[in-house]
């Protein structure tokens, strides 16, 4: 069998097509995970928290539960950043912490680690 430049280029641009797929394949479906992560990263008081999402196609983060360090016992919530933009977001993340109202945390809702 003959060694050929040509054949190995056309494999590892095929490969390389397929790992671009799939890479944006998982962007598309963490969208909104990975948004939710860029507003909590601007809110290092924000200790634990947990999802209620919609996971048909794209994961979509419909409600966001959390606590504040140092008080571990209430939890406070903000609606999701699904058909919203991040400064909608923040600026409900930024509401729940001033107000401080406790909520109950639904049993479905999910931890999710940062």
């Amino acid at each position: 069998m003959k060694f050929s430049l040509r054949r190995l280029l056309f494999f590892v641009a095929v490969i390389a097509i397929v790992c671009w797929l799939l890479s944006a394949a998982w962007d598309f479906q963490q969208g909104q995970v990975i948004a939710t992560d860029r507003v909590l990263a601007g809110f290092p008081e924000i200790d634990r928290v947990w999802f209620i999402t919609n996971d048909d196609v794209q994961l979509e983060v419909e409600w966001v539960y959390f606590t504040v360090a140092g008080n571990p016992d209430e939890i406070y919530e903000a609606q999701g950043i699904d058909h919203r933009n991040e400064a909608a977001f923040r600026a409900d993340l930024e509401r729940a912490l001033r107000e401080k109202a406790p909520v109950q945390l639904p049993s479905y809702a999910t931890e999710h680690l940062r």
